[in-house]
Formats: structure tokens, C-alpha cells, sequence
């Protein structure tokens, strides 16, 4: 499992050009930029090889069911839109 799949499994993001992720409400670093490339730490490898044939775990449904800002292309975050009242843009599943 490389450093992308775990965190899309455990619904952690790239923060800093490190890839974190929350274990119990605490963020985790699980690699980051190695000769040019993100690789995982020895954490992440623990991680990863904990998770390989398990599903999706309860600490990655938990995290999943966290409010996620929206955010641009460019990795900037994404404002609101006022024209559209009903609908939050700044958040990824559009709750306010």
C-alpha cells in the first residue's frame, strides 16, 4: 500500500508536504517528501501493513464523518459562494 492509498483509507490529507492522518483525535505523521517523492515514515509502513487486507477501519469511518474544507485546485481553501444561500461550497459535502 503506498502512502496515497493509506490516506484515502484512513481519510487523512497532506498538511506542510507531510501526509498526516488522526488516530483517536490526534494528527499522525505518516511520511512525507522523500528525494523529491512522498514516501511513508516508519509509522505510516506500520500502518499500512496493519490495514492491507482489513476494510475500512473505524478510526478512517470516524474521521470520514468529519467536516472537510473545500479547497482549490491550487490546495487553497475554497470560499463560500453568497449567490448560492442553500449550498456551503466552503465545505466539501456542502453543510454549513
Amino acid at each position: 500500500m503506498d502512502i496515497y492509498q493509506l490516506l484515502e483509507k484512513l481519510g487523512g490529507e497532506i498538511v506542510s508536504n507531510k501526509a498526516v492522518v488522526r488516530i483517536d483525535d490526534e494528527p499522525v505523521e505518516i511520511g512525507g517528501i522523500v528525494n523529491n517523492e512522498f514516501q511513508l515514515n516508519e509509522r505510516g509502513m506500520e500502518l499500512a501493513a496493519s490495514h492491507k487486507n482489513s476494510s475500512v477501519s473505524a478510526t478512517a469511518k470516524s474521521a470520514s464523518t468529519k467536516r472537510k474544507r473545500a479547497r482549490n485546485d491550487d490546495g487553497t481553501l475554497k470560499a463560500d459562494d453568497p449567490s448560492t444561500p442553500n449550498i456551503n461550497e466552503a465545505w466539501e459535502n456542502g453543510d454549513d
